[in-house]
């Protein structure tokens, strides 16, 4: 809604007129390109299905997430931004088709995991949800463990994440200050208990 180009990649398996399932992939944290591995991640899927991934802003189409982000890419990669960008596309993408009696799959892996089940919430067309890698502890829990095993003191952490929310420059984990400041709130069994939808979570 603020005029930014958004790039997303659409994968069809099977027939490509008459497909049953619309998936919605939301994938991880980090600023790899959709580009090099959408494919690959549903390479054995059988049926005939349409998938479509949303990139993240500023993540160009051969950016393997090798190279440290810009700038833009940071100032944009907080949890609030990424619903929202995820929930316009979404939208826009079933106003504009005819699906009814079909599938709508939201697949979120990783960080898109509690991203989907947001989603899921505010969406009332999707039918599935599907988590890999995220199921339904709260963001701050799932912080703490991870922080405990690499010696982390994890109050000062939040703290200074708290004291500095919009900050790009300050990172913890490889993400910055403003993404946690957005992320570690959430807790997804509040999205969880709401739905009615089948729900398959994968983790290990």
């Amino acid at each position: 809604s603020d005029g930014y180009p958004g790039t997303y990649y659409v994968y069809q398996k099977g027939n490509k007129v008459n497909y049953d399932v619309i998936v919605f992939f939301i994938g991880g944290s980090g600023h790899t390109s959709y580009f090099y591995y959408l494919r690959q991640y549903f390479n054995e899927l059988q049926g005939n299905t349409t998938i479509y991934a949303l990139q993240k802003r500023y993540v160009k189409k051969r950016e393997t997430g090798m190279r440290k982000a810009s700038k833009e890419f940071d100032y944009h990669n907080y949890q609030s931004q990424i619903v929202q960008d995820q929930k316009e596309f979404i939208i826009g993408i079933l106003k504009s088709n005819d699906f009814k009696h079909k599938k709508i799959v939201l697949f979120g892996v990783s960080e898109g995991g509690n991203i989907s089940v947001h989603l899921a919430k505010e969406i009332q067309e999707i039918t599935h949800l599907i988590l890999l890698g995220s199921g339904g502890m709260p963001a701050l829990e799932e912080f703490k463990m991870w922080g405990n095993q690499y010696n982390m003191d994890f109050d000062l952490v939040y703290q200074e994440v708290k004291k500095y929310p919009e900050n790009i420059k300050l990172r913890v984990a490889g993400q910055t200050y403003k993404y946690w400041a957005s992320a570690l709130p959430f807790k997804p069994m509040d999205y969880f208990k709401s739905l009615t939808i089948p729900i398959l979570v994968a983790n290990g």
